[in-house]
């Protein structure tokens, strides 16, 4: 049976909202969708564009305002000619398409998905790569089957203990696959889905279009858009995207013994906290809002502080909490400057295991996963 993309999209995209639980605020983000956002171009082979800060006034990132992240260039996808081959350390070869996909039980979940990149220009000394600031991140609720229901169809053997998705930009053969796998146990939690519909509607070609998985809490690149294959394995993914990028050197003192690869490839987002508006500065004795978010990967966000005094005293934000785990915390610090001049306004988080941000995180030469204190200069006339 042929399916086409309108018509099968309309189907998904009811059936995953009729599955919210109402709490996600998935109607906050359908409002703002229409408006217009300026992403950011930075370089990169071939696309890359960050999110403005402004778009972080709203819990939910409307789509056209979600960071883009591409290795390769996009091509057009028939929605009726994709399926996904479930392969591998299983008893069962599977062939699944999206009519397959859509039958099953689909799950919503709320992630704030970040590029292990985020923040990197701010590295000292400087890292190559994409120059991205503060931007590529968003929060958005995704929907699609869970990925273990899909491997209970594959049927799992004993010896399985990796999930691998093989994901293209296209079906050429010069098209470069991008292949990552994750843990079983990540695979098996079922929060981890294969995403077909991303804010009520189906997911655009720039977003992974018509599919990408879902590893809510690690890295963007564990969320594999375009997925095509499914491979079971007994150890971790070879290739480009899995053994040389996305990984970070081990700590010395971390080997015991000399390795083969003393690298270890990145899973969980790290603690991280973003001032994304001041209300401006006008005079002494005038209260001014500062506003951000702050996300913990797989943890929640227990505590944001605020210091207007280069970090030697802190005070409380109030959090405004919305109940789904994998998704960013926004907070509010009223500020009354007593004084003109001009001031370095800091941020920090404290997940909920009691683990602070630090000034500055280690340097490494990929420039992953930077989460120092975020800073933002203002002048108080």
């Amino acid at each position: 049976m042929t399916v086409s993309r309108r018509s099968f999209f309309l189907g998904v995209a009811g059936l995953c909202v009729g599955f919210s639980n109402g709490r996600q605020g998935i109607g906050s983000a359908t409002t703002r969708e229409e408006e217009s956002c300026a992403l950011i171009p930075r370089w990169s082979p071939p696309i890359a564009l960050e999110m403005p800060l402004s778009a972080a006034s709203s819990w939910i990132t409307p789509i056209n305002c979600f960071y883009v992240f591409n290795h390769q260039e996009l091509f057009d996808i028939a929605a009726g000619d994709w399926s996904i081959a479930v392969s591998g350390t299983v008893g069962r070869f599977l062939k699944l398409s999206l009519l397959d996909l859509s039958q099953l039980r689909q799950r919503e979940v709320t992630n704030t998905l970040e590029c292990a990149g985020n923040g990197r220009a701010f590295f000292r000394p400087e890292v190559a790569g994409v120059q991205w600031e503060r931007g590529a991140v968003g929060n958005a609720t995704f929907c699609g089957p869970p990925l273990s229901d899909v491997l209970k169809l594959a049927r799992l053997r004993k010896e399985a203990r990796h999930v691998a998705f093989t994901g293209t930009d296209g079906f050429s053969q010069a098209s470069r696959l991008f292949v990552r796998s994750i843990p079983l146990e990540k695979a098996l939690d079922p929060n981890t889905i294969l995403a077909m519909n991303m804010n009520g509607r189906p997911l655009s070609r720039a977003h992974g279009f018509p599919v990408r998985a879902l590893v809510p809490g690690w890295i963007g690149a564990a969320s594999v858009k375009r997925v095509s294959q499914i491979v079971v394995l007994e150890e971790e993914a070879k290739g480009d995207f899995m053994q040389d990028a996305y990984r970070l050197p081990l700590d010395s003192h971390a080997a015991a013994a000399p390795q083969r690869d003393p690298s270890v490839a990145l899973t969980s987002l790290p603690l991280k906290s973003i001032i994304a508006q001041i209300s401006a500065p006008r005079t002494p004795h005038w209260s001014i809002t500062i506003s951000g978010a702050a996300w913990g990967g797989e943890l929640g966000i227990s505590k944001v502080e605020v210091s207007t005094d280069f970090g030697k005293n802190w005070r409380k934000a109030r959090l405004r909490r919305h109940g789904a785990k994998y998704a960013w915390t926004f907070w509010e610090y009223q500020w009354t400057p007593l004084r003109r001049g001009q001031f370095t306004i800091f941020a920090r988080a404290t997940d909920t295991a009691g683990t602070t941000q630090m000034e500055t995180p280690k340097w490494n030469p990929r420039g992953y996963l930077w989460n120092g204190f975020d800073r933002v200069q203002i002048v108080v006339e």
